[in-house]
């Protein structure tokens, strides 16, 4: 499959959607709906994340997905987003909600490949790839 296609990343968009539609929004605080974003929302693409780079378009559904679900209301309804995406984004220290960003998080597992690669360590899995 071609990971550059959105038809390739659908399943996690499916997941990412039927995890929320248990949740609900019903009795889950702001406070633990952060939580269940870093935890488990940003958990189940970390495979897909660690060895395909995500494209814009998947991307901005996922973090549709996230925001809906932070800012939403109960039985979907929409709620005032108080504070951009971004500032989300940021961590606590600097005044953001500590949601993490998923196309950095993406971009970083890309890179931390890539460093493995060049390192001068001997691993059997670069003899191969070389």
């Amino acid at each position: 499959a071609n990971h550059r296609r959105a038809s390739t990343w659908e399943p996690l968009i499916t997941s990412l959607r039927k995890r929320l539609g248990g949740w609900g929004n019903k009795f889950v605080s702001l406070g633990g709906r952060i939580i269940l974003l870093n935890s488990v929302l940003n958990a189940i693409p970390i495979y897909f994340l660690s060895y395909m780079k995500m494209p814009i378009q998947v991307w901005k559904k996922v973090r549709r997905i996230q925001r809906e679900f932070l800012w939403g209301g109960p039985r979907g309804r929409k709620r005032i987003n108080w504070v951009k995406w971004d500032v989300v984004c940021r961590p606590k220290s600097c005044g953001g909600l500590g949601v993490r960003d998923i196309r950095a998080v993406n971009i970083s597992l890309l890179t931390k490949w890539r460093w493995r690669l060049l390192s001068n360590d001997f691993c059997m899995w670069k003899e191969v790839i070389k």
